[in-house]
């Protein structure tokens, strides 16, 4: 679907090592490269609350798969990368190419933002991997968005050229909100006591379902099922959210997703007006394929279409689920087959 452009020094690696380093999850694996499509050897994926570092990964992940060696490593990282090093978002966490060339003497390691390892997975992307939500009068080419909402916001640009794509890396997510309605007032009050800027991330992530939902609770007094209280004990309460919004068995649940997916829409609109992604705009991340019925039922397309004076630019952008959750993970492995000379 995509292509990307890289020197003409193109690398000789064939033996990916390729990870994606969210808030909460790790996700590494062994590509064979040698083919005309790369190939998973092996696969293992790790909690990140289980480990001290990412070299304590490495090291059991080597443990349980001693062979082939890498020629080279790639990670996505739920954050941004300066000076070849990367600091985490939502994880207590720092990694160097230095630290992992010296933990693994592995020369040839790569670090990207996560959002960068999702746009170059899109080179792997076929046209089943992906869910249209609302489709564009004319078919234009252009600039495209990535929207990846998970445990944090992700936010990345891919720009059209002459010969082919360029990532635009951004840290979006942490832009400041902009509230709207009389509720949206209330949320911000109610999230502006808890953090000093209130981000799109408060809002539009798993932390910001938990965090719509506890407004609800405390700030607009819905009522909290016991029920629902024993299901937060013993799973992840973004989820067990957003399934029974699904169920609608509970009305606080149903509210929290609604107020969630109308704020997905208004960040994708805004994001779509920044880059003028007349190429579309694309919902990454591990939450928008779980929740494809909800999007459905709701208000998205009417909330992404309010605009100020662009609703006739927005009418033409088309608006698409990406279904492979893993696609930041092919991403690194794309980057470590053609980007690490």
């Amino acid at each position: 679907m995509i292509k990307f452009q890289f020197p003409e020094n193109k690398s000789t690696s064939h033996i990916i090592l390729a990870a994606d380093m969210g808030g909460t999850k790790v996700n590494i694996a062994l590509f064979n490269s040698t083919a005309r499509n790369p190939k998973i050897l092996f696969k293992e994926k790790y909690f990140s609350s289980d480990y001290a570092s990412f070299n304590d990964i490495l090291k059991d992940f080597f443990k349980k798969n001693p062979s082939p060696t890498p020629d080279c490593i790639c990670i996505g990282v739920a954050g941004p990368v300066i000076n070849d090093i990367a600091k985490f978002t939502n994880l207590h966490w720092e990694i160097s190419i230095k630290g992992i060339r010296k933990a693994t003497g592995i020369q040839k390691v790569a670090l990207l933002n996560d959002l960068e390892a999702t746009a170059y997975g899109f080179a792997y992307l076929t046209k089943k991997e992906f869910h249209p939500l609302r489709s564009a009068k004319n078919d234009m080419k252009g600039n495209m968005v990535l929207i990846a909402p998970g445990t944090g916001l992700g936010i990345a640009g891919l720009s059209q050229h002459a010969n082919g794509h360029s990532i635009l890396s951004s840290e979006g997510g942490h832009s400041e909100y902009a509230p709207r309605s009389n509720d949206d007032n209330l949320l911000y009050a109610h999230l502006k006591a808890k953090y000093k800027i209130v981000s799109w991330e408060h809002i539009v992530s798993g932390k910001g379902i938990k965090n719509i939902y506890t407004f609800l609770r405390d700030i607009k007094k819905m009522k909290e099922e016991k029920w629902l209280l024993n299901m937060f004990k013993t799973g992840d309460m973004a989820a067990v959210i957003s399934e029974e919004a699904f169920k609608k068995k509970s009305a606080i649940c149903k509210h929290t997703m609604k107020i969630f997916i109308e704020n997905l829409a208004r960040i994708s609109s805004s994001m779509a007006l920044i880059f003028k992604a007349t190429g579309g705009v694309y919902l990454c991340g591990g939450i928008p394929p779980k929740i494809i019925d909800l999007i459905e039922e709701s208000n998205f397309c009417k909330q992404f279409l309010s605009s100020d004076r662009m609703n006739q630019l927005l009418q033409e952008i088309p608006v698409h689920i990406v279904l492979n959750e893993e696609t930041a993970l092919w991403g690194a492995a794309y980057y470590g087959t053609h980007g690490i000379s």
